[in-house]
């Protein structure tokens, strides 16, 4: 069974192409599932800060299969958010959240890339 893997980088950047792009164009971050990444929807900025939008880069991913950090960085949330299991990474000025996922890390903790 396939399920997305919704990767949010921010801050904001005006375009990202491809989930390649997203953690490839950072140097030290890796993608966060193994194999050859496949985009089911791409990034599409807001026209204003609060409108609609993918803030994102969804992922084809299977369910119940890992996921990493794409970058080294802190946990600053790991929980349930609007009925989903959420992961925010702090790397410094840049955050990484991943969802739905089943969190195994907790707030405060320190990952690593992959």
């Amino acid at each position: 069974m396939l399920a997305a893997l919704v990767l949010v980088l921010a801050p904001l950047t005006s375009q990202i192409g491809s989930a390649a792009a997203a953690v490839g164009g950072a140097q030290g971050f890796v993608p966060p599932l193994p194999g050859s990444l496949s985009v089911t929807h791409p990034f599409a900025p807001p026209v204003s800060r609060w409108g609609p939008g993918n803030r994102g880069v969804d992922l084809a991913a299977h369910t119940g299969g890992p996921v990493y950090a794409s970058g080294a960085g802190t946990v600053l949330y790991a929980g349930m958010l609007a009925g989903r299991g959420v992961i925010s990474v702090s790397q410094g000025s840049l955050r990484t959240t991943y969802e739905p996922v089943d969190p195994v890390v907790g707030t405060g903790e320190r990952v690593s890339a992959g």
